[in-house]
């Protein structure tokens, strides 16, 4: 969910807008994105709308995130069953 104007909640729900209905952990940075990470992979929402799916095809350890973490440096890292991915801002 995500409170629209103060008012109302926006459900989000897989397939159409999310990787996944369950999402294990939510990562909102300072560039606008809100990573939503949980069974499946990783969504990303920018700008007002899902744009980004990531699965292990593009680079996760593994489907089943369970934590997401930004460092200092503005990598987002996120944690899976078989391990972690940091994600630099262009590659994993």
């Amino acid at each position: 969910y995500r409170l629209d104007d103060g008012n109302s909640f926006q459900l989000y729900q897989a397939p159409d807008e999310i990787l996944s209905s369950y999402v294990h952990d939510v990562l909102a940075t300072p560039d606008g994105r809100v990573w939503a990470g949980g069974l499946g992979g990783l969504s990303i929402y920018e700008n007002g709308a899902w744009k980004e799916r990531v699965t292990p095809a593009d680079g996760l350890p593994n489907a089943w995130v369970n934590a997401l973490a930004r460092d200092t440096e503005g990598g987002v890292w996120v944690g899976t069953e078989l391990g972690a991915a940091r994600f630099d801002g262009t590659r994993w």
